[in-house]
């Protein structure tokens, strides 16, 4: 099968191919994004966007960008620890308990208290964790607060329920 293309045609197809429009996941096309159905669409994408960042933050070890992302209160450790101390300590713990490599949500529920209080949803999803001598598949939880538009989450805890396992 052959296309032909006229010259305005074909300068655009190679400046979408340039850009990335192929082969790039937009929320609502993969089925794992059914999890954020909840989300207004509205606030959806960024959501999925800020988390991502989240993730790839905690794949790579860059706790003080992680830091950056944490809701106050959020952060372990110090009672008011700061960006180089919560980063230390984290490349410290991640020895013993892993490094997050991957997090896939599979639900994610609106846990917003009252009107006029953050947007907050609690999401969870199927965690594979690696630590030095071995791999764990595990669900996990973290929260994602709306503030000042601007999203932020708790630290990856491990989920009281296995919601896979239902």
């Amino acid at each position: 099968m052959s296309f032909k293309f006229s010259g305005v045609t074909r300068a655009a197809v190679v400046a979408l191919v340039l850009a990335g429009g192929f082969g790039t996941r937009v929320c609502g096309q993969d089925p794992l994004d059914k999890a954020f159905d909840t989300v207004p669409v509205a606030q959806r994408a960024q959501l999925v966007r800020s988390l991502r960042t989240l993730i790839d933050y905690e794949k790579t070890r860059q706790y003080d960008k992680v830091f950056d992302l944490l809701y106050k209160g959020q952060q372990a450790g110090d009672q008011n620890p700061t960006r180089e101390s919560y980063s230390a300590t984290r490349q410290k713990t991640s020895v013993h308990h892993g490094t997050i490599k991957e997090f896939v949500p599979i639900m994610v529920v609106d846990v917003t208290l009252k009107d006029g209080d953050p947007i907050t949803y609690r999401v969870t999803g199927h965690a594979t964790v690696e630590s030095k001598t071995h791999t764990i598949k595990k669900e996990m939880t973290l929260f994602a607060k709306l503030e000042n538009d601007t999203w932020r989450f708790s630290e990856l805890t491990d989920s009281y329920f296995d919601y896979s396992k239902r």
